[in-house]
């Protein structure tokens, strides 16, 4: 490959380099956001969704509460007629199937009248311990692994008016609260309402028989990349959280305005990449668009370089043409230097001085390093000569190795001293050391008419001159 082509080829590698990274670079941003967006957008519908149908809990939370509180004011089995109308009142006026009040050994009865005993129920155990203090919350009504629970209890713990303790609890039918929340308009992985405590109160694995949500806590099975203590925290101060889980993808917590509940969803990320793929399908249309543009707008960079490059050959090749200038120096060649010499002296007071200058050695350089080497060094002391004087002056190459240069103008022999002096001292600075070997520039010098009386005579006498210099020594000017 050329230099001259690098010259265009590194900057349009460097440019797609860029160009890669930071596209590479805007995906990453373009696609998390995205994500949030969509996350955001799920959220919304999500506790659009919680609080058109958190009213069933909300409002049965609500009346157990009620209903425990005013019960506190009787006693348990000596005002059962007031007590059974509270229970028949919250079957009434709640979706709560059946109400029961019960003492602290789980012996009791319901609205109707009938007696219950419920102490040898896996759950109640868990209700002395959490609600024997009092409070309202949620427990389901079996807590054993893979089961399905088609309702849950509402207990409320209640200090009777004799100071014993005793708990109030309602049945309230779920299944039907899942067909409501769950709707086909996202793809969510897992989603389900889950209570404070990991129990989960429906989910949406009846579109995936393998979710994991129908373990009996959701704790048990929460992906490692997220705090269960985060859910905890958002559902007890009833507030959204959003955000990624390392290792898994998203999380939405969406909690209930009823006792320590939330719709929670789980989104893979892989769920997430598909959700999002017509932003990133117009993200990669503007990516390829970019670097279409791109690639045509170096195409036509290009193209107008060949161009210009060709013109410029074109021109040179005119330029050479019309003053017959040598192709490997760019100097006038010995024809034309000689046709313009022959014009300048034909005029009236047509004097000057004329030198032929010859490179040592350099047949011997191209045959020990070749053509390319010898052509370099040609090049570079026709440079170096033809900077040394003026637009004026004719400058050529004479031979493969000789040079001509011809001064116009020069009368005096001031100007004849002045000139030799430079061409001398332009000699010595020509010299150079190659290979261990010095490589000098000899000169012959003739003046015109002096040495002859046309130029073909002149020139001939700048030859016998340079013969001379070579015998006396390297980097010689005679005359």
């Amino acid at each position: 490959m050329k230099r001259s082509h690098l010259r265009w080829l590194i900057p349009i590698v460097l440019y797609f380099i860029a160009v890669t990274v930071i596209l590479t670079f805007y995906r990453g941003i373009i696609y998390s956001r995205a994500a949030t967006s969509k996350l955001t957008d799920i959220a919304l519908a999500i506790g659009e969704e919680v609080r058109n149908r958190d009213i069933i809990i909300s409002d049965a939370t609500s009346a157990i509460t009620v209903s425990g509180r005013a019960m506190e004011l009787y006693t348990m089995n000596y005002n059962d007629a007031q007590i059974r109308s509270f229970l028949k009142a919250l079957i009434d006026e709640t979706e709560f199937r059946d109400a029961v009040v019960c003492d602290e050994e789980g012996n009791g009865y319901n609205y109707a009248g009938k007696a219950v005993s419920i102490g040898d129920k896996e759950f109640f155990p868990y209700i002395t311990s959490e609600y024997s203090r009092g409070g309202t919350g949620i427990v389901l009504p079996d807590r054993s692994d893979n089961s399905r629970n088609t309702e849950c209890l509402l207990i409320s713990g209640i200090r009777f008016a004799n100071r014993d303790r005793g708990y109030l609890i309602g049945y309230l039918p779920i299944e039907d609260l899942a067909d409501q929340l769950f709707r086909d308009r996202y793809i969510i992985d897992v989603l389900g309402i889950v209570t404070i405590n990991g129990d989960i109160l429906s989910d949406n694995s009846k579109s995936d028989p393998n979710d994991f949500s129908k373990s009996v806590s959701f704790w048990e099975q929460l992906p490692p990349g997220i705090s269960r203590d985060t859910i905890r925290l958002s559902i007890s101060q009833k507030n959204v959280y959003l955000g990624p889980i390392n290792g898994y993808g998203y999380i939405i917590v969406s909690p209930m305005s009823s006792a320590g509940t939330a719709g929670i969803a789980l989104i893979k990320e892989e769920t997430m990449r598909f959700m999002t793929r017509d932003t990133m399908d117009s993200y990669r249309k503007g990516a390829f668009k970019l670097i279409l543009a791109s690639g045509l707008l170096i195409g036509l960079i290009l193209l107008s370089y060949f161009l210009s490059d060709l013109l410029e050959k074109r021109a040179k090749e005119k330029i050479y043409e019309a003053h017959e200038r040598d192709e490997l120096t760019g100097l006038m060649t010995r024809e034309s230097a000689m046709g313009e010499i022959k014009s300048y002296t034909e005029t009236v007071d047509g004097r000057g001085l004329l030198f032929l200058l010859e490179i040592n050695d350099v047949q011997a350089a191209r045959e020990k390093k070749g053509d390319t080497f010898a052509d370099e060094k040609l090049k570079e002391f026709a440079s170096s000569l033809y900077g040394r004087f003026r637009s004026t002056d004719i400058v050529a190459r004479f031979e493969d190795d000789k040079f001509m240069v011809f001064l116009k103008d020069i009368h005096d022999q001031k100007d004849v001293r002045k000139q030799t002096d430079e061409m001398q001292l332009f000699l010595h600075d020509t010299r150079f050391i190659d290979a261990d070997k010095e490589i000098t520039v000899n000169a012959g010098a003739a003046m015109y008419p002096d040495n002859g009386r046309n130029i073909i005579d002149v020139v001939t006498a700048a030859e016998r001159a340079l013969k001379r210099s070579k015998v006396v020594g390297k980097g010689i000017l005679s005359f």
